[in-house]
């Protein structure tokens, strides 16, 4: 795990993370692994927003486990891999999509990736 300029933290391994004397051999969802980072950090975890990032990547894990099970690439495959760029917050964009801020009811209907048709006022 290292700091990165655009990023708080990137993990770049193909070894998955192991914490010794945890009694589950679950893997940890994202937040689980990001309050054992900033537990490991407790004197600098006041400045990274520890709750926010949490909330973040909550919501961004709940939305995408969403998104996944809906996913049809079969058909229009050019609006489809648009579509599931945006699923992976578009990696060739150089910042993610904010996944915070809509209520779940209008992140359902606004949102690119759900492909859903909306009026533009």
């Amino acid at each position: 795990v290292y700091f990165s300029a655009l990023n708080m933290f990137r993990y770049e391994s193909s070894q998955p993370i192991t914490i010794e004397g945890r009694a589950s051999k679950q893997p940890l969802t994202a937040a689980e692994f990001w309050q054992t980072i900033a537990n490991m950090n407790c004197d600098l975890s006041h400045e990274w927003e520890v709750a926010r990032v949490e909330e973040g990547l909550t919501t961004a894990a709940t939305q995408l486990a969403k998104q996944l099970s809906e996913l049809d690439l079969a058909s229009h495959p050019f609006v489809m891999s648009e579509q599931f760029a945006s699923l992976k917050d578009r990696p060739f964009h150089p910042l993610a999509k904010e996944k915070r801020g809509l209520r779940e009811a209008d992140y359902q209907v606004y949102q690119a990736e759900l492909n859903q048709s909306f009026p533009l006022m």
